[in-house]
């Protein structure tokens, strides 16, 4: 049976995070967060039987998948010519190397391409982001939805509340 977690999260604002802290990161008030026990989730077997039988590969037909070109030279050839559509895609790097000044860029480029893209931060204050959008300056980041919240259902309901195309969670370990 998994061990229950608990997290912190904001009476005023919700912000939720998973350490106490006198102060709540988002709203600023002090003496805010309280703890909150977090159910565990049970995991799910899936039958082998829906799952097509192994072949060879010079059996499984090609397909011609368009990739999403982000215009940002090196991440479009680091990802093959660009992104596959429906894919997950993890970045992964030392701390503080760039992995979310990259993501926002390429969230930025996603949005100029007409994709609605969800931040979901379970590290920094939405206004950190914003400074960091602002720093770059970015053009298209102010119509980005942004979640600063580490429950991962709340980042499913928001995906569906706004019809989400695309989604970074920065970072996946704090979800």
């Amino acid at each position: 049976m998994a061990k229950e977690k608990s997290a912190y999260q904001c009476k005023l604002c919700g912000h939720t995070t998973s350490k106490w802290m006198g102060k709540c990161p988002a709203c600023d008030n002090w003496n805010t967060l309280e703890e909150k026990i977090i159910q565990p989730t049970k995991s799910v077997m899936v039958s082998s039987n829906s799952f097509q039988s192994g072949s060879k590969l010079r059996d499984v037909k090609k397909s011609d998948i368009k990739r999403i070109v982000t215009g940002i030279k090196e991440f479009d050839r680091v990802m093959g010519g660009g992104m596959v559509p429906d894919s997950l895609n993890l970045i992964a790097a030392p701390p503080g190397c760039g992995k979310s000044t990259l993501s926002i860029m390429v969230a930025d480029r996603m949005i100029s391409l007409g994709y609605n893209v969800l931040y979901a931060s379970g590290e920094e204050s939405a206004s950190q982001i914003k400074n960091r959008a602002d720093r770059l300056q970015l053009q298209h980041t102010d119509d980005m939805y942004i979640v600063d919240n580490s429950s991962f259902d709340f980042v499913l309901s928001e995906v569906q509340k706004y019809d989400i195309d695309f989604i970074i969670v920065d970072s996946i370990n704090t979800f």
